[in-house]
């Protein structure tokens, strides 16, 4: 549980910070549209490049494994769009960045995930009985978010 909670604080630690930083007007609202114009159009693609050119990429590649992932990843993101504009109006933008979130699963960043350890390790590891109890949790919010709209 404490190595839950230290991976977790930093990333809940910075999101206090940019409100305490914005609440007490050390920044001002266009900020966030600089710093994600920053993220997105700079920090994020250099970091996928820088990633790729030091990927060690085996000679043969399992294209099955690569179809189904991406194929689930598209099938959610696009679920997650069409649940999003149609249950909470979103638009635009909005609408991509809640497919994305979806499609990678961020739900687990955020505490809501399945049970595991030593993350960022090369020993880290998932307690799989952990799996169907987090998908309940999930399901009972979002169900619960679709009852508040209607």
């Amino acid at each position: 549980m404490l190595a839950s909670l230290f991976v977790v604080l930093p990333v809940f630690g910075l999101i206090g910070l940019g409100y305490l930083a914005r609440g007490t007007r050390l920044l001002r609202e266009s900020t966030g549209e600089g710093l994600s114009d920053f993220v997105f159009v700079l920090a994020v693609p250099c970091l996928l490049f820088r990633t790729l050119a030091r990927a060690d990429i085996p000679p043969t590649q399992p294209w099955g494994y690569w179809i189904a992932y991406f194929t689930g990843l598209a099938v959610v993101w696009v679920l997650a769009m069409l649940v999003d504009g149609r249950c909470f109006a979103r638009k635009g933008p909005e609408l991509v960045a809640s497919g994305f979130t979806a499609a990678q699963g961020t739900p687990t960043l955020c505490s809501v995930g399945p049970i595991g350890g030593m993350a960022h390790t090369p020993d880290e590891f998932l307690e799989v009985e952990s799996l169907v109890p987090a998908a309940q949790v999930l399901a009972l919010a979002v169900m619960r978010a679709a009852a508040k709209v209607e």
